[in-house]
């Protein structure tokens, strides 16, 4: 059926009545006559859908179409503009430019990928976590080279590994995994350097005999007061706090005895330092009354000892207060020891202060 016909057809279901019956030339005039009346009807047809369609134009409000329109132009405006700022860097970054984790942080890639590679040299901040919340690697894998995916792999390995073998290159370091290890030496799949797993120095012939530059170190350290991880093996120095130490990688003791946490029955802490401790945390909470009498951050130094006598075993459940740093007087993160200019972020029930990095991928 053509165009015209279907037109026609339309017509006639709308105006029934002028079919068109009869023969020869009394049929061929009706025809003449019922063509004539089909282009009529069509154009007033056309008129009269013309004028609905105004109608309805009209009995519509123009501003609830602009609304529609203007709503989706805000949409794509919005995923086009630069609106989506990253948590560590707060640089900002258009919606496909950024990744959003499970815990409604916005991270961008190159934030998220320094995660990740710290990650695989410190224990600490693995799995890679925000708000205690696993990131997953398929987030970042792809930008990822090959060497930093088998760092990271290797970091997998070494989280399960109870006791961890480290290469004994001082360029290096890198943890040997246990396939890695035969008898009594390590390879370093990096370096080539060979460990000796007993005492974690270079491989030797013979017994394994502490050397006596090791000697003299832990001689230094005993004078000092140090005490070196019962895991890794790393020296470690206590400033301020109780005597539940966390190396780097990951191992816990007693900074007194050097044995795993909670194996002794050791002092939680020294009183001298907890009121040295308290001292420091009381000067820099500044407030009005601070900065009018000079004597008030020794006034609220013995509440802060009570406190952190409660709170020594605290989860840092709570929300964090942010301490704005002095002018030319950065804070130190008192996890990574990184300076922050700008401001800290302090525990309000164990009062340890640490930056925006660690509270969100470190504070267990």
């Amino acid at each position: 059926m053509s165009k015209e016909e279907a037109e026609e057809e339309d017509v006639l279901d709308l105006y029934p009545g002028i079919g068109v019956t009869g023969t020869s030339a009394e049929g061929a005039s009706l025809g003449k006559l019922k063509e004539g009346q089909t282009k009529a009807l069509k154009r007033k047809r056309d008129i009269v859908f013309d004028h609905d369609d105004e109608a309805n134009d009209e009995s519509q409000p123009s501003s609830s179409k602009r609304t529609h329109t203007d709503n989706q132009r805000n949409a794509i405006d919005k995923l086009t503009r630069d609106d989506y700022q990253c948590t560590v860097c707060t640089d900002s970054f258009r919606f496909d430019a950024i990744i959003r984790l499970n815990c409604k942080h916005f991270y961008c890639p190159k934030c998220l990928k320094d995660l990740f590679i710290h990650a695989s040299s410190d224990m600490t901040l693995f799995p890679p976590r925000c708000c205690r919340v696993e990131i997953p690697l398929s987030l970042i894998g792809d930008a990822m080279t090959p060497q930093q995916m088998e760092d990271f792999t290797d970091a997998v390995i070494e989280s399960t590994t109870e006791k961890r073998t480290y290469c004994s290159n001082a360029q290096c370091g890198k943890f040997i995994p246990p396939m890695e290890i035969d008898a009594d030496d390590a390879k370093c799949g990096r370096c080539g350097f060979v460990t000796c797993v007993h005492c974690r120095s270079p491989s030797h012939e013979g017994e394994c005999l502490q050397d006596e530059a090791l000697q003299s170190t832990l001689a230094l350290a005993a004078r000092q007061g140090w005490r070196r991880c019962n895991q890794c093996r790393a020296m470690v120095e206590l400033n301020v706090g109780c005597y539940h130490m966390t190396c780097k990688c990951g191992g816990e003791f007693c900074y007194l005895c050097g044995v795993a946490w909670k194996g002794c029955t050791c002092p939680q802490w020294e009183e001298d330092r907890l009121v040295a401790r308290a001292e420091e945390v009381a000067a820099r909470q500044p407030t009005p009354a601070a900065a009018e009498n000079l004597q008030a951050p020794q006034r609220r130094a013995p509440e802060i000892q009570e406190q952190l006598r409660e709170n020594h075993r605290c989860q840092h459940s709570r929300r964090f207060r942010r301490l704005d740093a002095p002018a030319g007087q950065p804070f130190v993160c008192e996890m990574c020891s990184c300076a922050c200019s700008k401001f800290i972020l302090e525990c309000r029930m164990c009062q340890i202060a640490v930056c925006e990095r660690c509270r969100l991928n470190r504070v267990r």
